[in-house]
Order: structure tokens, then sequence, then C-alpha cells
């Protein structure tokens, strides 16, 4: 289950804290590990024990490192220093991005917009040990009102995500915009896949470039900020497996085997002509979701 809300620490003193903060991410070290994509909290934990060796908890270090990897976006990250001060806030914006030339050597990251940064509040938490792990939901009120926000300026994605993130993009998606979102878009692009052409409406999803829950108030039902998808297309570009350039040009994640871009017939796909807002949100998409 999701908690919506995490606590992550910036290094053992938060001493990676303002490089957070000036590269707009949270990192995590292992060093060892190039990448932590396709990989289990299992197989991470024997790549630590390999390279470090000794007796050490290898598996909590491989499941919160899974967690980090996999943690939506829209969730919340509240920065801790040492076990009882909280220093900063910050919500997700991007997928996992390995970052390997990062000066601090913490290169496995998230991108983040920073809520609150240098949090001088007095309020003394009692926080656990590991580097990154999920918030009850009992604590967050508290933990919010010290860094003087309250819960209506955090996303609500964010605060009622006690399901599978997959029930939450659910619950976004049945809201009555979405669904004048959903027509808005078929008007737009004649009833089609906007570059398959398939044209079943069962097999057509409205796509946001930029997702729903990160998106500023007008750009979530703008339709420059979405196509009509059929629904493999959808869902890998949802997961950041395929992408587009600023000429329509289909790009591939190296996690998309050429088997399966050639069983999913995605080769050659292109979309039409591009207006300049279709290119920005692009653009994010291929900075903040794109896996590269």
């Amino acid at each position: 289950m999701q908690s919506g809300y995490w606590v992550y620490t910036p290094g053992r003193k938060a001493d990676n804290f303002e490089n957070d903060l000036m590269d707009g991410v949270i990192g995590l070290g292992m060093d060892d590990i190039p990448d932590l994509r396709g990989l289990s909290a299992e197989q991470i934990a024997a790549k630590m024990r390999k390279c470090i060796g000794g007796t050490g908890s290898f598996e909590s270090i491989g499941a919160y490192a899974v967690k980090f990897r996999d943690m939506p976006i829209g969730d919340i990250v509240f920065v801790k220093q040492g076990r009882s001060k909280l220093i900063g806030v910050g919500r997700v914006v991007g997928k996992y991005r390995p970052m390997p030339n990062r000066k601090d050597g913490f290169t496995h990251t998230r991108k983040v917009d920073w809520l609150c940064k240098h949090i001088t509040s007095r309020k003394r938490f009692h926080f656990g040990e590991p580097a990154f792990y999920a918030v009850r939901k009992d604590d967050v009120g508290e933990l919010l009102a010290a860094a003087g926000l309250t819960q209506e300026e955090i996303p609500e994605e964010a605060f009622d995500r006690q399901i599978h993130a997959e029930d939450a993009v659910r619950s976004v998606k049945c809201r009555g915009g979405q669904a004048q979102y959903r027509a808005a878009l078929l008007r737009k692009w004649h009833g089609r896949c906007t570059v398959t052409e398939i044209a079943e409406p069962e097999l057509l999803r409205a796509s946001h470039i930029k997702p729903f829950n990160v998106c500023k108030t007008d750009e979530r039902y703008d339709v420059n900020n979405g196509f009509v998808l059929a629904a493999h297309v959808d869902a890998a570009f949802d997961k950041g497996l395929v992408t587009f350039d600023d000429c329509g040009r289909i790009q591939f994640s190296k996690m998309l085997s050429k088997e399966t871009i050639k069983k999913m017939r995605l080769s050659g796909l292109r979309l039409p002509r591009l207006n300049p807002k279709q290119k920005r949100y692009l653009s994010w998409h291929r900075e903040n979701v794109f896996a590269g």
C-alpha cells in the first residue's frame, strides 16, 4: 500500500541537501549499482552485499531503494536532518533517473518541486533511522504544520493515497472533468488515435502528456497537454517507455526490447505537426517521465 508521503535523508547529516536544492532532486547513494531500473529488492541487496561485504541489513536497503525508484509522481517527501529535525518538503514531479555525474555521489534521483526550503520550525520529531521510508498518515498533519503548510496546499491525490497507485489514477480519470477532457480530445483528433489511426472508442485513451497530478490548474484540461492514444501506446507513453521528439518522431526507452517494439508495431509512429504548447509539454515529458 502506498502512503503518498515519505521521509528522506540527504546524507548522514543532511550534508547533501544544498546539492538537492540546486539540482531540484532527491537522491540515494549506492554508487556500486549504476542503475536501479529492472532490479528487484532482492537483486539490489545481493549486489550491495557483493560490493560491500559484511553482514549488514542489505535487504532493508534493497526494499527502500525499490520504494524510492517506484514512488508515484505527485507524492510528498519530508526531508529530515538527523532523527528529529524537519528541514524541507518537496513534491515528486519526475520518474526515477540515474545521474552518474552528480558531484555528491547520490546518483539515483527523483526530480522534485521544492514546496519548503530551510524550514526553521523548532518542532522536534522522532524520525526513523532509514534513509527513506513511508510516513504514517496520522503523522502527516503535524509534519505539514511544522513546514507551514496545510492539507489544502497539498494535492489531494497524495493525501488520499492509501490505495495502490493504479487505483489512484483510476479515481482521477473517473472525474467528470476528465470525461469532458476526453470528449474535447476526441473532437480535436477526429475520434482517432493520434499516431495509429485506430478509431474504436473502447481502445482509445485520453492521454495527458504532463500527468494530471503534477499539472498546474490551467494545464489539467488544456487540450494541448494531451493526445488520443490507443491503449497500448498510452500504456507505454504513461510509463515513460516511449516519448516523441519535437518533430513528432517516436523515441524508445532502452528498457523496451526490440522484440516488444516489433510486436506492438510501434516503429515509425509519428505525431502530426506540433504547435509550440505541445512541444513544451513533450519537452517536460522527455525530461521527467521518459525512462531514457
